[in-house]
């Protein structure tokens, strides 16, 4: 009974191990994907490129999940658009020009027709048939699949029993 008794506490430990790795692997994807898509993000301005995190990892129903996203919000006077993250419009885009240009699925539907809104910095109306899609988070997600199973195979390479 020894035997299994230090199998079992070896298993233990290996599999606290991998995990471990296997977070850190995880996290350094995401760190991977961050660099990538502020690298290629269509505004080169500080305040929409350091709006580009990488979220906090969970462990939870041995599943490991962690997220890239930008917090910088379109804001605004418009409820409508006030908590709507600037980089869904930036990487899908907009209207009839983000239909014609985007070429990633994201389940959202486009306003074909022009509209006008009052732009409250030029102080005047405009109007305006949207903006083409600048993709860069799902181009980066996609490019890093490699490293991302490069990085799984070296976190279970490091655990041994």
């Amino acid at each position: 009974m020894r035997d299994i008794g230090q199998l079992s506490i070896s298993l233990l430990k290996w599999s606290k191990n991998l995990e471990k790795n296997l977070v850190e692997a995880v996290e350094n994807t995401a760190k991977t994907i961050q660099e990538d898509v502020i690298e290629n993000a269509p505004s080169t301005n500080g305040e929409y490129t350091s709006s580009i995190k990488v979220g906090e990892t969970e462990v939870k129903n041995n599943k490991i999940r962690t997220s890239v996203f930008s917090d910088l919000l379109v804001g605004g006077s418009n409820p409508k658009w006030a908590k709507v993250p600037l980089a869904a419009f930036l990487e899908w885009g907009t209207g009839i020009k983000g239909a014609s240009s985007n070429t990633y699925p994201h389940g959202y539907g486009y306003r074909l027709t022009p509209w006008c809104y009052y732009d409250e910095y030029l102080h005047q109306w405009i109007t305006t048939d949207g903006i083409i899609a600048r993709p860069h988070f799902y181009p980066a997600l996609s490019k890093n699949k490699s490293t991302f199973l490069e990085e799984i195979r070296k976190a279970v390479k490091k655990c041994k029993i």
